[in-house]
Protein backbone atom coordinates (compact mmCIF):
# COMPACT_ATOMS: atom_id res chain seq x y z
CA UNK A 1 0.00 0.00 0.00
CA UNK A 2 2.62 2.38 0.63
CA UNK A 3 3.25 5.05 -1.82
CA UNK A 4 5.38 8.33 -2.07
CA UNK A 5 3.23 11.15 -3.75
CA UNK A 6 4.42 15.12 -3.62
CA UNK A 7 2.08 17.68 -3.12
CA UNK A 8 2.52 21.08 -4.72
CA UNK A 9 0.78 23.61 -6.21
CA UNK A 10 -1.63 21.60 -8.45
CA UNK A 11 0.41 18.37 -9.27
CA UNK A 12 0.82 15.39 -7.20
CA UNK A 13 2.39 12.27 -8.40
CA UNK A 14 2.21 8.49 -7.40
CA UNK A 15 -0.71 8.94 -5.41
CA UNK A 16 -3.52 10.61 -8.14
CA UNK A 17 -4.38 14.05 -8.56
CA UNK A 18 -3.38 16.91 -5.92
CA UNK A 19 -6.17 18.25 -3.50
CA UNK A 20 -4.12 20.78 -2.74
CA UNK A 21 -3.66 23.77 -4.63
CA UNK A 22 -1.65 26.88 -3.21
CA UNK A 23 -4.67 28.74 -2.30
CA UNK A 24 -5.59 25.10 -0.43
CA UNK A 25 -2.07 25.20 0.80
CA UNK A 26 -2.31 28.76 2.43
CA UNK A 27 -5.91 28.16 3.72
CA UNK A 28 -4.67 25.07 5.84
CA UNK A 29 -1.58 26.36 6.93
CA UNK A 30 -3.62 29.02 8.45
CA UNK A 31 -5.74 26.85 9.88
CA UNK A 32 -2.86 24.83 11.26
CA UNK A 33 -1.52 28.19 12.92
CA UNK A 34 -4.94 29.18 15.04
CA UNK A 35 -4.84 25.79 16.49
CA UNK A 36 -0.90 25.54 16.89
CA UNK A 37 -1.57 28.84 19.00
CA UNK A 38 -4.60 27.79 21.21
CA UNK A 39 -2.75 24.11 22.21
CA UNK A 40 0.22 26.66 23.05
CA UNK A 41 -2.25 27.66 26.04
CA UNK A 42 -2.93 24.72 27.00
CA UNK A 43 0.40 22.99 26.80
CA UNK A 44 3.04 25.63 27.91
CA UNK A 45 2.98 24.17 31.69
CA UNK A 46 4.08 20.37 30.42
CA UNK A 47 6.50 21.54 27.91
CA UNK A 48 8.14 24.12 30.36
CA UNK A 49 8.61 20.56 32.55
CA UNK A 50 10.35 18.42 29.83
CA UNK A 51 12.79 21.38 29.53
CA UNK A 52 10.55 23.29 26.48
CA UNK A 53 10.05 27.04 26.53
CA UNK A 54 10.26 28.25 23.55
CA UNK A 55 7.11 29.57 22.56
CA UNK A 56 7.78 30.10 18.59
CA UNK A 57 9.46 26.96 17.80
CA UNK A 58 6.79 24.85 20.13
CA UNK A 59 3.82 26.73 18.26
CA UNK A 60 5.75 26.30 14.49
CA UNK A 61 6.32 22.10 15.46
CA UNK A 62 2.62 22.00 16.19
CA UNK A 63 1.87 24.25 13.40
CA UNK A 64 3.66 21.44 11.04
CA UNK A 65 2.31 18.76 12.52
CA UNK A 66 -1.28 20.05 12.12
CA UNK A 67 -0.51 20.81 8.48
CA UNK A 68 0.68 17.32 7.80
CA UNK A 69 -1.74 15.92 9.20
CA UNK A 70 -4.36 17.70 6.87
CA UNK A 71 -2.04 16.74 3.47
CA UNK A 72 -1.75 13.17 4.50
CA UNK A 73 -6.00 13.66 4.84
CA UNK A 74 -5.93 14.72 0.88
CA UNK A 75 -3.49 11.85 0.33
CA UNK A 76 -5.38 8.62 1.53
CA UNK A 77 -8.33 9.70 -0.33
CA UNK A 78 -5.93 8.06 -3.08
CA UNK A 79 -6.78 5.04 -0.95
CA UNK A 80 -9.61 5.38 0.73
CA UNK A 81 -13.33 6.14 -0.29
CA UNK A 82 -13.90 7.96 3.72
CA UNK A 83 -11.00 9.99 5.62
CA UNK A 84 -11.60 11.92 8.18
CA UNK A 85 -10.70 15.48 8.62
CA UNK A 86 -7.89 16.07 11.73
CA UNK A 87 -9.22 16.81 15.18
CA UNK A 88 -9.07 20.56 15.53
CA UNK A 89 -10.29 20.16 19.74
CA UNK A 90 -7.59 21.69 21.78
CA UNK A 91 -6.85 19.41 24.77
CA UNK A 92 -4.19 19.79 27.67
CA UNK A 93 -4.11 16.01 27.97
CA UNK A 94 -1.36 13.77 25.65
CA UNK A 95 -2.79 11.26 23.70
CA UNK A 96 -1.62 8.43 21.30
CA UNK A 97 -4.97 8.12 19.63
CA UNK A 98 -4.93 7.78 16.02
CA UNK A 99 -4.49 11.37 14.14
CA UNK A 100 -6.84 10.06 11.40
CA UNK A 101 -9.54 7.68 10.23
CA UNK A 102 -9.82 5.81 6.88
CA UNK A 103 -12.84 3.99 5.87
CA UNK A 104 -12.74 3.85 10.44
CA UNK A 105 -9.08 2.55 9.97
CA UNK A 106 -7.16 4.21 12.36
CA UNK A 107 -3.82 6.07 10.77
CA UNK A 108 -1.57 7.94 12.39
CA UNK A 109 0.63 10.77 11.30
CA UNK A 110 4.24 11.78 11.73
CA UNK A 111 5.32 15.32 9.95
CA UNK A 112 8.57 17.16 9.93
CA UNK A 113 9.31 20.61 8.84
CA UNK A 114 11.75 20.46 5.47
CA UNK A 115 14.26 22.86 7.28
CA UNK A 116 15.24 20.22 10.01
CA UNK A 117 14.75 17.50 7.47
CA UNK A 118 17.88 19.36 5.83
CA UNK A 119 19.85 19.83 8.63
CA UNK A 120 19.15 16.35 10.44
CA UNK A 121 18.00 14.24 7.71
CA UNK A 122 14.19 13.07 6.67
CA UNK A 123 12.82 11.58 10.07
CA UNK A 124 10.09 11.26 12.32
CA UNK A 125 10.61 11.28 16.30
CA UNK A 126 8.91 8.72 19.06
CA UNK A 127 8.29 9.18 22.22
CA UNK A 128 9.69 6.40 24.08
CA UNK A 129 9.91 7.41 27.36
CA UNK A 130 9.98 10.71 29.32
CA UNK A 131 9.03 12.24 33.12
CA UNK A 132 5.81 12.98 33.43
CA UNK A 133 4.77 11.30 30.16
CA UNK A 134 4.12 7.98 28.76
CA UNK A 135 5.95 6.10 25.92
CA UNK A 136 3.67 5.93 22.77
CA UNK A 137 2.47 2.53 22.80
CA UNK A 138 3.15 2.05 19.34
CA UNK A 139 6.62 1.99 19.40
CA UNK A 140 6.49 -1.61 20.86
CA UNK A 141 3.05 -3.17 19.91
CA UNK A 142 0.28 -3.04 17.19
CA UNK A 143 0.56 -2.79 13.78
CA UNK A 144 -1.14 0.67 13.05
CA UNK A 145 -0.91 2.34 9.24
CA UNK A 146 1.20 5.26 9.35
CA UNK A 147 1.75 8.28 6.82
CA UNK A 148 5.21 10.15 7.12
CA UNK A 149 4.93 13.67 5.46
CA UNK A 150 7.93 16.40 5.42
CA UNK A 151 6.14 20.16 5.05
CA UNK A 152 8.06 22.66 3.30
CA UNK A 153 6.04 25.95 4.38
CA UNK A 154 8.38 28.04 2.54
CA UNK A 155 7.90 26.63 -1.04
CA UNK A 156 4.26 25.42 -0.52
CA UNK A 157 4.74 21.57 -1.14
CA UNK A 158 5.06 18.46 0.46
CA UNK A 159 6.48 14.73 0.13
CA UNK A 160 4.23 12.07 1.69
CA UNK A 161 5.25 8.37 2.45
CA UNK A 162 2.63 5.89 2.97
CA UNK A 163 0.54 4.54 4.59
CA UNK A 164 2.75 1.89 5.78
CA UNK A 165 1.95 -0.40 8.86
CA UNK A 166 4.20 0.27 11.46
CA UNK A 167 5.05 -3.51 12.62
CA UNK A 168 7.28 -3.09 9.15
CA UNK A 169 9.23 -0.30 10.47
CA UNK A 170 9.87 -1.02 14.22
CA UNK A 171 13.24 -2.70 13.68
CA UNK A 172 14.47 0.22 11.99
CA UNK A 173 14.11 2.42 15.46
CA UNK A 174 16.96 4.05 15.85
CA UNK A 175 18.87 6.48 18.93
CA UNK A 176 17.95 10.21 17.51
CA UNK A 177 21.57 12.04 16.09
CA UNK A 178 21.07 14.94 18.99
CA UNK A 179 21.64 13.15 21.75
CA UNK A 180 20.15 15.33 24.66
CA UNK A 181 16.80 13.68 22.86
CA UNK A 182 17.22 10.47 25.16
CA UNK A 183 13.39 10.08 25.69
CA UNK A 184 12.58 9.50 21.62
CA UNK A 185 13.07 6.92 19.14
CA UNK A 186 13.65 7.53 15.48
CA UNK A 187 12.73 6.24 11.89
CA UNK A 188 15.01 7.50 9.29
CA UNK A 189 13.38 7.41 6.07
CA UNK A 190 16.86 6.80 4.48
CA UNK A 191 16.12 3.61 6.39
CA UNK A 192 12.55 2.62 5.81
CA UNK A 193 12.76 4.65 1.97
CA UNK A 194 11.94 0.93 -0.01
CA UNK A 195 8.92 -0.15 2.88
CA UNK A 196 7.11 3.51 2.45
CA UNK A 197 7.60 4.05 -1.22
Amino acid sequence: MASKSHISGTHSTAAGPSYFSSGDFDHYLEIAKEYATQEYETVKVTRAARGQHNKARIIHQSTVGKLGEFIAWAHLHAYFDDVEAPDLEVTRFKSYDADLYADDIPIGVKSQDKVSADRYGASWMFQKRSAGSNADPIVTRGNELYVFVIVDIRNKSAQVYGPTSIAELRPFFKPPKLKHLTSKTVLYLEDIISLVS
